[in-house]
């Protein structure tokens, strides 16, 4: 015998309250995918930055390290705009001096040789903070309202890698004034000859007459990260120095090779190993041990 259905039952509708719970998990749902999809824009925004951030601190170590150096500054680092099109603002392209026969800083190590926008395009713009005292460059992604920072990346390489550098360059270049010594019975001579008190210095063009005598030895005579415009036994002043070499009143197997460390806790710095310099290491460096000069210093001739 046949079943009767009764067909009116699964034609009820949902009640209201059914009807709201529905609305309620779906708006719910909808502002879930929502933020989701709105912090991963955000989210890749941000990883853009860091990469734009990242190939302008690499571009601006390698000129650094090919013998140029970060736009003077003193008491205030000097800032400036990338890819701003306001003919008053300060663009790194071109208002930042002293780098190259144009008075910009090169874009040669650029991808595409062009400063990178940022990702939300003028809404906002990369904004640099020009430290050349310590040698850092901050670059900042600021609206273009002025209203305040959204993102901030600290685009420089750190003391520490630049400290490694200054001990391996002073190293190799202990390694060629040995091979020069073995070949000719003595060390090339400082900026004054042979036994006086005189540097030849990677921050001028005496170092270019060094890299000439080691030129057999060293293809490429290395300069300090920052190369800073004063001497390396001095606060601050980062730069390498080569001199006070013996040949005939003094031993011929004496010089001084110097820089300077940033790293403040470096266990190389005069400060802990008190480094002596001049004609048989007569006096004493840093002012930790009763010399006048920085305890910061780096002394590579002895080692």
């Amino acid at each position: 015998m046949a079943r009767v259905v009764n067909i009116r039952k699964f034609q009820k509708g949902f009640t209201l309250i059914e009807l709201i719970v529905v609305v309620v998990i779906i708006a719910a749902t909808a502002g879930i995918i929502m933020i989701r999809v709105g912090n991963s824009g955000k989210d890749a925004r941000n990883t853009r930055r860091a990469a734009d951030m990242a190939q302008i601190a690499k571009a601006f170590e390698m000129y650094i390290n090919s013998g140029g150096g970060l736009a003077t500054s003193v008491t205030t680092p000097i800032s400036c705009i990338w890819d701003d099109d306001s003919s008053t603002a300060l663009r790194c392209d071109q208002n930042i001096f002293n780098v190259d026969s144009t008075g910009n800083y090169t874009k040669a190590y650029l991808t595409g040789s062009v400063y990178p926008s940022d990702p939300t395009g003028t809404d906002n713009y990369y904004m640099a903070y020009i430290d050349s005292i310590n040698n850092q460059l901050t670059a900042k992604v600021l609206p273009s309202n002025g209203s305040g920072i959204s993102s901030e990346f600290l685009a420089n390489s750190t003391a520490i890698e630049r400290d490694a550098k200054r001990i391996a360059d002073l190293a190799l270049i202990n390694v060629a004034l040995k091979k020069y010594r073995a070949d000719n019975g003595y060390y090339p001579q400082s900026s004054c000859g042979w036994d006086c008190n005189g540097y030849k210095r990677s921050r001028d063009s005496s170092w270019n007459t060094l890299a000439s005598d080691l030129a057999s030895y060293i293809s490429s005579l290395p300069k300090d990260p920052i190369n800073s415009s004063c001497d390396p036994w001095n606060n601050n002043c980062y730069s390498y120095t080569y001199g006070n070499v013996g040949k005939t009143s003094y031993s011929p197997n004496e010089y001084d090779l110097t820089a300077q460390l940033e790293d403040t806790n470096h266990p190389q710095r005069c400060g802990v190993n008190n480094w002596k310099w001049y004609f048989a290491n007569a006096r004493t460096w840093c002012t930790a041990f009763g010399g006048v000069y920085s305890n910061q210093l780096y002394e590579a001739s002895s080692l």
